[in-house]
């Protein structure tokens, strides 16, 4: 198979849309457990700003990264969908 085929690259395009929900997965965990250590910083006493504001900037890139990578699989997605043309194409090799 080559690169032309679309076979391989439907394939590749499969594992790179697992590969993101993956990601997605871990990115999820780990944007809960930042709101748990924000919480924490909070209540404890004194309240150090520095470090919630810092654990809020790193919530706001994980949740960047979550919204980046579900992008990537709705493409994936969508470019993977049979098209009319591959429909089209598909039929007449059968006739």
């Amino acid at each position: 198979m080559t690169l032309s085929d679309g076979g391989e690259l439907r394939h590749l395009d499969r594992v790179e849309s697992i590969l993101a929900q993956a990601t997605i997965a871990y990115l999820e965990r780990r944007y809960l457990a930042l709101e748990k250590e924000i919480e924490n910083a909070l209540n404890d006493s004194p309240v150090d700003d520095l470090a919630v504001a810092d654990l809020k900037c790193r919530k706001l890139i994980i949740a960047d990264e979550i919204q980046r990578n579900r992008r990537l699989v709705e493409n994936v997605s969508a470019s993977s969908a049979p098209t009319e043309r591959d429909s089209t194409l598909e039929g007449g090799k059968n006739h």
